[in-house]
């Protein structure tokens, strides 16, 4: 999609948005558009949508030539970033609904933008822009019938032409970052797997100047990553643990993002149920998401000192795989009772977290993982789950999930919840007693691999990684949740 931002609207426009609080204020554009009669028409049928946010009413001129879409943005005083982009993904599925009632033989359109004066936040376009290249995704590579409808051009009305420009470059290099994403968890196992990860990332990340690192099974077997690679012995897939560092500011803190990378999740000799297994092809979201940050940093050129590093993996059963009731030394010298095959995750981020922690001292580690089913009972799909040894860290990521919209729910960990992992011939052991709290002691697990005095929060992306209906910002599919969340933490706090 081609964005341009204008001081003027070209007349012939093929579909024209209003997003406006009151439709009143909007009857000036609509003169300029379609003369005073369809303003008047207009704006007597759409006296209800005042502060309805993301309502939308269509109205036909000349013929299907031309159409208005009028759309309201909510509330003055609650509009912000968030809520301006998922206006733009408002204003996508309303032009995409309707763009079939038009003309049949369209399949893509110009749209013309115009904001209404009444909303009172800089850079709107931008955003709105934003909203509608992240709703727009969609994963049809292996269909024969491609997506029906695409928009070719975006013309914006705006009065800070430069300003927009500026920071959509910014938020589409985002937008195109949380994409790769998505089409890493969208691919099915059998085209991702941890070799075309490591060969996708080595070649794409060098053009962005991202240092790659990439350490196979015999380097991590001579470092004593024994976690990651049980879960690994029952697959014929090579693991891998990929470390990617992008470096521009040596002066400020260090920031690691470490990603959960299991390309496939059977659940191993814990085999998992077959009703929805094929989704487990998503269980590689959390590497997918620290990946498509790191990606969006070094694309717009971000002031900062980030790594990011994912353990890439395949969790299958057979006759080398790893047993429920086997004891595995990680990488500090842990010893892990593994009770249970199916929860292989945690054991996989335990020595990426150690790894990363003793090699590159980060000040801050925070992890992404597609971890426990246990998060969907607690928070369902509206929120990630996070957990933190810092509240400072917890505030600042609270504050960029309310800037980016991606929402987040802090849940405790308390050191009374430690004792639920201990194990009666290891150390500890990778599940709780199953009397409840299965996120927080998953994350109690992986605090315990966190460096000492490193600050540290886990979020917990299962049931937000993924969604089944269409949402405000995604299609069906992989959401993304999580890259905007994690640039904003890192571009605002650097």
């Amino acid at each position: 999609m081609n964005v341009i931002f204008c001081d003027t609207i070209p007349s012939d426009a093929y579909i024209y948005v209003i997003a406006n609080h009151d439709i009143s204020r909007a009857n000036d554009y609509l003169q300029k558009i379609c003369g005073d009669e369809y303003a008047k028409h207009i704006s007597s049928l759409c006296s209800d949508i005042k502060y309805k946010e993301h309502k939308a009413f269509d109205v036909y001129l000349d013929g299907d030539a031309k159409k208005i879409i009028v759309i309201g943005a909510g509330e003055k005083n609650k509009v912000n970033r968030a809520s301006i982009e998922k206006l733009g993904g408002a204003i996508y599925t309303a032009i995409s609904d309707s763009c079939g009632n038009i003309s049949k033989k369209h399949k893509e359109c110009g749209v013309k933008i115009f904001v209404s004066s009444d909303i009172d936040h800089p850079n709107s376009y931008a955003y709105i822009s934003s909203g509608i290249s992240l709703k727009s995704y969609v994963f049809d590579k292996y269909k024969k019938e491609k997506a029906k409808f695409t928009i070719s051009e975006l013309h914006c009305k705006s009065e800070n032409i430069d300003d927009d420009k500026c920071l959509y470059n910014k938020l589409g290099n985002i937008c195109e970052s949380v994409n790769f994403t998505r089409d890493l968890v969208n691919e099915p196992a059998n085209v991702v797997f941890p070799q075309t990860i490591v060969d996708k990332v080595t070649t794409e990340f060098n053009q962005l100047g991202i240092k790659v690192q990439v350490l196979g099974r015999q380097q991590m077997k001579d470092l004593g990553m024994n976690a990651l690679l049980g879960v690994a012995q029952g697959s014929s897939m090579e693991p891998y643990t990929l470390v990617c560092e992008y470096v521009t500011d040596e002066s400020v803190d260090k920031i690691a993002l470490v990603g959960k990378g299991v390309t496939f999740d059977s659940g191993g000799i814990s085999i998992k149920p077959s009703n929805n297994m094929a989704e487990m092809k998503g269980d590689m979201a959390g590497s997918g998401v620290v990946l498509g940050a790191i990606r969006a940093l070094a694309a717009n050129k971000t002031k900062c000192n980030v790594i990011a590093a994912v353990g890439l993996v395949e969790n299958m059963p057979s006759g080398t795989a790893q047993r429920p009731g086997d004891v595995v030394t990680a990488i500090d010298g842990t010893t892990i009772e593994v009770d249970n095959t199916d929860a292989e995750g945690r054991l996989v981020l335990a020595d990426v977290i150690s790894y990363v922690g003793k090699t590159y001292k980060p000040a801050v580690i925070i992890d992404v993982a597609t971890l426990t089913g246990a998060i969907g009972v607690a928070l369902g799909k509206e929120y990630a789950g996070l957990f933190s040894n810092d509240d400072d860290l917890c505030n600042r990521l609270c504050s960029a999930s309310s800037e980016t919209g991606e929402k987040i729910w802090r849940l405790p960990t308390h050191e009374a919840y430690a004792k639920d992992i201990k194990s009666n011939i290891a150390d500890i052991k990778n599940v709780g007693s199953g009397n409840g709290g299965g996120s927080i002691t998953a994350a109690k697990f992986l605090e315990h691999f966190v460096t000492k005095d490193t600050k540290w929060a886990h979020i917990d992306i299962a049931y937000t990684e993924w969604c089944t209906a269409d949402l405000s910002l995604s299609q069906r599919g992989a959401t993304g949740f999580g890259v905007r969340l994690l640039c904003e933490l890192v571009e605002k706090n650097s």
